[in-house]
C-alpha cells in the first residue's frame, strides 16, 4: 500500500484492519473480551507453527544420525494434540458463537 511494505502475515492483518477498518468485513472484533481472546489465538498461533515446522521439516532440520522414527512419531503426535486444539476452538466459537463476530464461521 503505497511504500509501505509488510511482509509479516499478522502484520499485514492489523494493518489492513486499521487502515480499512470502515470498509468490508472487520478483521478485529471491537469488544474487548473477543478482542483479548483474538489476540491469545494470534499468540497460540506461534505454537502451532512451531509443532507444524517440526514434522514437515524434520529431514531438514535433524542431521541425519540423530534421525529416528520415534521423533518423527513424537512431533506428529504433538502435532496432532495441538490442531485437536485447534479443532476445539473454531468448533467454541462456531457452533455456540462463543464471539459475536465470527468471521472464521462465515
Amino acid at each position: 500500500h503505497g511504500d509501505l511494505i509488510v511482509n509479516e502475515s499478522t502484520a499485514a492483518c492489523l494493518y489492513l484492519e486499521k487502515q480499512f477498518q470502515s470498509q468490508g468485513n472487520r478483521l478485529i472484533p471491537d469488544s474487548p473480551a473477543e478482542q483479548a481472546l483474538m489476540f491469545q489465538r494470534m499468540m497460540e498461533g506461534l505454537s502451532l507453527t512451531d509443532k507444524l515446522s517440526s514434522v514437515i521439516y524434520y529431514d531438514l532440520l535433524v542431521p541425519e544420525e540423530e534421525r529416528h522414527d520415534s521423533g518423527l512419531r513424537r512431533n506428529k503426535e504433538t502435532l496432532s494434540t495441538e490442531l485437536q486444539l485447534w479443532e476445539s476452538y473454531l468448533q467454541n466459537v462456531c457452533s455456540q458463537r462463543v464471539l459475536d463476530f465470527d468471521p472464521l464461521c462465515d
